[in-house]
């Protein structure tokens, strides 16, 4: 199953967290998200609060990881979330 998540800002981490969580139910292949808001994304683009990888917004709007190519399996201790989102405030 596929996602794409929607958001003006604040609640992407939110949404950031339920798709750990839906990983969890159901298997998950692919998981996008649309900010609207550039200044919340500049702040949470850099650096994931729990994978610890930094990511960059492409020139066509895409969010690209700058540690691990997308072609590329995460290491078995990154494929699961384990922590919420405000674990790590």
């Amino acid at each position: 199953m596929n996602y794409i998540f929607l958001t003006q800002g604040n609640t992407l981490s939110v949404f950031y967290e339920m798709a750990h969580n839906f990983s969890d139910m159901v298997p998950v292949e692919k998981v996008g998200f649309y900010i609207s808001s550039s200044q919340f994304y500049q702040r949470f683009k850099s650096q994931c609060p729990e994978s610890k990888l930094r990511y960059k917004l492409s020139d066509q709007g895409v969010l690209k990881c700058l540690d691990i190519d997308e072609q590329e399996s995460l290491p078995d201790e990154m494929a699961t979330g384990n922590k919420f989102y405000n674990d790590f405030k």
